[in-house]
């Protein structure tokens, strides 16, 4: 076991030290205490930073000495962005025992899926998702779960009857009010490695059977680090700041360590409640947002009518930001833009530091990686700039491994300590790395490779687009063709309008052979992170 704390290999300056300790050894000061530091853009419930740290060490209290919590017992969560759920992080953390997180947006049979993988003992679930555990239950290969697992509620709803074979979070965290008394005075209780781990996420499993990513308090406290140290972060983080991540996605969990690292005051509202992003930016004058590229979408195309002066500063990922709407957010509504690059099983890799945005630009990776391109076809380094090739990351806040999943974790990271993304990228002239699309999604037609997210970036450049998903389709002569899934906005063009509009600023070998489709919003198809869900309009 690796005394604390210790240095990091690669980065000597940095002293390394369990992320529970990292986060909550130095008690909330008096200027603090009564700052609010938690909202819920829904519903309007806050937290000041001193109930949260009083709430989180009750918490962990009671799950030591009422839940009988075990120093390698996993806890899973279920539930939408909120208080609570960021308490329950925060009690692990005090506890040192490992927590995954399950997106709400897949059925219950993944739930169960992944409740067997983990082997979780222990399930912190929402009011609002708990019937999915009950229909689980029914299921012959899940029946088991039901004495395997402890589950606890939280999120309740008052207005219903109480499900009486649970524990109840309020009820836990009430148990042990006497902060002085119960307080968690060893940060973190259970004394474990540097490399244990602190939670499990599981990649989207759009691509096939989901993945575990096990990052652990090396990997994350490397990259909060970094973190906090670039420059463009630093900014505004005494603003409101608006999370629109989930929680339950890898962006929206390390953003959140790194919001309580910087006490910055934040407010929660994941993409499934969109319907309230202009009501909370003006409610609570929301100074900096971190968000998908939809939320930008929705930032440059619905604005008007609402007033969003008090935004200074985006910071997006997940998807190419197309020009149009980078443009509106810059020129003309005054909003500086920063393109952030990550990964699941990386964290936060890279982000430009120019403010006045180069288009497509995420700069160079953070000090706690190396990257390298190599070519899609010979495998060998690229060394010139402006050709595409997959990224390879390598460094100290990378995964080692996938969670009990030998294979694809040798499949993912090569002898040589590289993890192959996936992605395809290029380096400009000053070495800054811009994305180009996902090696899975490039699009085969008549001997080319087309790539979608250049055909959505031009579609979205017509003001009346508020967003696309562009998808192959199989073809006779060609083998692929692109086809395109639209949003118009209020009907303010035919889709022969944008077809024209589409042959005029595409090349010959990204032409929409495959058609444009008209959707509405409420079909739109969202991944657990709020992108829009390609692989589903692949299977249409």
């Amino acid at each position: 076991m690796a005394p604390f704390p210790e240095k990091d290999n690669d980065h000597e300056s940095i002293i390394l030290e369990p992320l529970g300790r990292y986060l909550f050894a130095n008690r909330i000061s008096n200027d603090f205490r009564d700052k609010i530091f938690l909202t819920e853009g829904s519903t309007g419930k806050q937290i000041t930073y001193g109930q949260y740290e009083q709430q989180t060490h009750s918490l962990a209290r009671s799950m030591l000495s009422l839940l009988g919590i075990e120093p390698d017992d996993i806890c899973a969560i279920v539930g939408n962005s909120s208080i609570q759920y960021v308490i329950i992080i925060g009690a692990c953390l005090l506890l040192n025992v490992t927590y995954t997180s399950i997106p709400t947006i897949y059925s219950h049979l993944y739930l169960g899926q992944q409740l067997n993988h983990t082997k979780s003992k222990y399930l912190f679930i929402s009011r609002k998702h708990y019937q999915r555990l009950e229909l689980l239950y029914k299921q012959d290969d899940y029946a088991h779960l039901k004495k395997q697992l402890k589950v606890i509620i939280f999120e309740d709803d008052p207005t219903k009857n109480p499900i009486t074979d649970c524990s109840n979070i309020e009820k836990l965290i009430n148990a042990f009010q006497d902060f002085e008394q119960n307080s968690i005075k060893t940060i973190p209780y259970f004394s474990k490695s540097i490399d244990s781990i602190v939670t499990i996420v599981f990649t989207s499993g759009t691509t096939g059977k989901a993945k575990g990513a096990c990052h652990t308090h090396r990997t994350i406290v490397n990259n909060l680090y970094h973190l906090k140290r670039f420059e463009p972060l630093k900014l505004y983080n005494q603003l409101p700041t608006l999370l629109s991540y989930p929680v339950a996605h890898i962006s929206g969990n390390s953003m959140i360590f790194f919001l309580m690292a910087t006490k910055t005051p934040t407010v929660l509202l994941d993409y499934s409640q969109n319907d309230y992003l202009f009501e909370t930016i003006e409610k609570y004058q929301i100074g900096q947002i971190f968000g998908a590229t939809s939320v930008m979408n929705m930032l440059a195309k619905d604005h008007e009518g609402h007033d969003i002066s008090s935004i200074r500063l985006v910071c997006t990922g997940g998807s190419k930001l197309s020009n149009s709407t980078a443009n509106i957010l810059y020129h003309q509504l005054g909003i500086k833009i920063l393109d952030a690059y990550g990964s699941t099983e990386c964290l936060f890799i890279s982000s430009s530091d120019r403010l006045d945005r180069i288009p497509d630009n995420v700069g160079k990776v953070l000090g706690c990686y190396r990257m390298k391109l190599l070519d899609l076809v010979t495998k060998e380094v690229i060394t010139l700039p402006g050709k595409s090739g997959e990224i390879c990351i390598t460094g100290s806040s990378m995964i080692k491994e996938y969670y009990k999943n030998p294979e694809e974790t040798k499949r993912a990271i090569d002898e040589e300590g590289w993890f192959h993304t996936g992605d395809v990228g290029q380096l400009d002239d000053e070495g800054n790395l811009k994305i180009v699309d996902r090696i899975k999604e490039v699009i085969k037609c008549n001997g080319f490779s087309v790539f979608p997210a250049d055909i959505e970036c031009c579609l979205m450049n017509h003001s009346a687009v508020k967003q696309v998903v562009v998808v192959p389709v199989k073809h006779r002569e060609y083998y692929q063709v692109p086809r395109a899934y639209v949003i118009i906005k209020d009907d303010q063009i035919t889709i022969d309008e944008l077809k024209a509009f589409a042959n005029e600023n595409l090349g010959f070998h990204e032409k929409l052979l495959g058609g444009i489709i008209q959707i509405d919003e409420k079909q739109l198809k969202s991944s657990t992170m709020g992108k829009v869900d390609r692989q589903y309009y692949k299977h249409l």
